[in-house]
């Protein structure tokens, strides 16, 4: 039987226990993936793009569950999570490596 191929994931942005913004990373480019996973206490997890040195906006990726989701950007621009609307969060983020 054939196997299935696998990807590694990679933790990124460090873990949200609160409403607020995960720590930035620059991201390899290209097609991706990326995974928001834990306990989100009825928040919503949003992919975030850096513009320039104060502004960020929305992806048009957003999580409410633990889910993947394929990501099509240009490489070596900063992304975060930004979480909002949550109780008692354990928020981790991962993309594959």
């Amino acid at each position: 039987p054939e196997m299935a191929e696998t990807t590694n994931m990679m933790a990124v942005g460090g873990n949200l226990a609160a409403d607020g913004e995960s720590t930035e990373w620059t991201y390899q480019g290209g097609v991706g993936f990326i995974s928001c996973a834990g306990t989100f206490g009825g928040g919503t997890a949003t992919l975030q793009y850096r513009v320039n040195a104060t502004l960020w906006v929305t992806t048009g990726t957003t999580f409410t569950v633990d889910a993947i989701a394929r990501i099509d950007l240009p490489r070596g621009v900063q992304l975060r999570v930004s979480l909002a609307g949550a109780t008692a969060p354990n928020l981790n983020t991962y993309m594959d490596a």
